[in-house]
């Protein structure tokens, strides 16, 4: 919305030149890239932590599956050395 308003200014005083227009279309380019490049970012974290997730609720099944079979309760086995 901004670079609207500053197209409109440029366009309303008579300040679009080819150079400030190459400039602006630069700054767009610039934008474009940048936001593709934070969503292609979010995309990938999202996808971690979906499977960071999914191996949370793993593990927490397993342990779960331990207390209940009961091998949670029991003492250690003796350490040799």
């Amino acid at each position: 919305m901004k670079g609207t308003q500053v197209l409109v200014t440029w366009l309303e005083r008579g300040d679009c030149t080819r150079r400030s227009a190459n400039t602006f279309y630069s700054m767009i380019q610039s934008v474009n890239s940048h936001v593709r490049r934070l969503m292609n970012e979010k995309a990938t974290h999202d996808q971690e932590l979906e499977q960071m997730k999914l191996a949370f609720r793993q593990r927490l099944e397993g342990i779960l599956r331990q207390c209940k079979s009961g091998r949670a309760g029991s003492p250690a086995p003796p350490v040799s050395e």
